[in-house]
């Protein structure tokens, strides 16, 4: 579904920038174009991104992964807790 007309922007398009790392309606709207002509799919889009860091089954960010892997190589206390 489309979250931003203007931009054609869909919500496959929310959910892949919060993947990447996207946690505020200004990321979005610096990566996507989101809200950045009527602004009327603020609302919707920022509900959406939401949505993706809610879902227990998303997966974590690239950078997350990395920093884990990087910190159970080196023994650091909190991945090995968290592992």
């Amino acid at each position: 579904m489309y979250v931003c007309i203007c931009n054609a922007i869909t919500e496959r398009d929310v959910k892949q920038a919060a993947h990447e790392g996207a946690r505020r309606l200004r990321d979005l709207s610096e990566s996507l174009g989101v809200a950045t002509q009527c602004g009327r799919c603020a609302e919707h889009a920022l509900t959406c991104l939401r949505a993706c860091h809610a879902c227990p089954n998303a997966q974590p960010h690239a950078h997350e992964r990395r920093v884990r892997h990087e910190r159970r190589q080196e023994g650091h206390p909190a991945a090995q807790q968290a592992a």
